[in-house]
């Protein structure tokens, strides 16, 4: 997935990814060291949102449409309708000291925004056993912090984690309806302000 992103930022097109490094998993002899809760449950919600019997990983999604099989060329044909159909609303992030100011506007009324702090250049291991026993894991927009708020407007102070390397980092603004998860508009800012 990290080449797909990489690809599409070099040619200036607007996706965003991240990594939901989820905690389910760290009860069999690793636990991943960007694995959070709430993470889990944001990956659950989508799967009763979405009808899906159950989560699974590697889970790939595109504007909330689960992607599989999870090819690269599937995926980018997939990032392509989306971004060919376009945002029905609008995120707007400005920063200030600890505080990020967010505007939405659009969306309907079950609104919330989700907003997320990625870190890149992040590895992990080596992995100990598993699918993955002696590797070292590279990470893109890794989520390292996750606040929801009402859509609308607002401020919030962000709590930056131990580690997070700011200039590393960005803020993404997600703006979704609570219920269905249908993803409205997505935007970001450095985490530098």
């Amino acid at each position: 997935m990290s080449g797909v992103a990489k690809k599409n930022e070099e040619a200036g097109r607007r996706v965003f990814t991240i990594e939901w490094h989820v905690d389910y998993w760290n009860d069999l002899g690793y636990r991943d060291p960007f694995s959070h809760r709430d993470y889990s449950r944001r990956q659950r919600a989508y799967a009763r949102a979405t009808g899906q019997s159950g989560v699974f990983t590697p889970h790939v999604m595109v504007n909330t449409e689960t992607q599989r099989p999870v090819s690269s060329s599937f995926l980018q044909r997939s990032i392509d309708q989306a971004l060919d159909a376009g945002a029905k609303a609008s995120v707007t992030l400005r920063g200030q000291d600890d505080t990020l100011h967010y505007e939405t506007s659009g969306g309907g009324s079950g609104g919330e925004l989700h907003l997320v702090l990625v870190e890149d250049g992040l590895t992990s291991g080596p992995i100990p056993r598993g699918e993955n026993a002696g590797e070292t894991l590279h990470h893109h927009a890794t989520a390292r912090w996750l606040k929801t708020v009402p859509a609308g407007t607002g401020d919030v102070t962000v709590e930056i984690p131990e580690g997070v390397r700011r200039s590393h980092a960005r803020f993404l603004g997600l703006l979704q309806d609570a219920k269905t998860m249908k993803l409205y508009a997505v935007t970001s800012i450095d985490a530098e302000f």
